[in-house]
């Protein structure tokens, strides 16, 4: 695989919470199906856990506010939901 091709995978599993779950819970089945080598596989699967979660959770919370900036409006509008609305729409979303 690229370094291009290794970097959007990364981006994707950052970025997309059923792919990262799938790649936590099978990370040679979710590798291959994906065209990672075995190497590729392993490292990425090196990454704890906890510390894959937390880059993801602040990934999405980033994105969360800078959205909020741009419609300030639709957040007042949506009030409490806002947040509930915009992590619906950003785990089918890819940037």
């Amino acid at each position: 695989m690229s370094l291009h091709d290794a970097q959007n995978f990364l981006a994707r599993i950052y970025t997309n919470e059923n792919l990262r779950r799938e790649f936590l819970s099978a990370p040679e089945k979710t590798g291959r199906e994906n065209n990672l080598s075995e190497k590729e596989i392993a490292e990425f699967a090196a990454i704890f856990p906890a510390e894959l979660s937390f880059f993801a959770e602040s990934l999405v919370y980033k994105r969360l506010r800078a959205v909020e900036k741009l419609l300030p409006l639709t957040a007042r509008a949506l009030a409490g939901d806002y947040e509930k609305h915009f992590r619906e729409f950003a785990i089918q979303y890819t940037p």
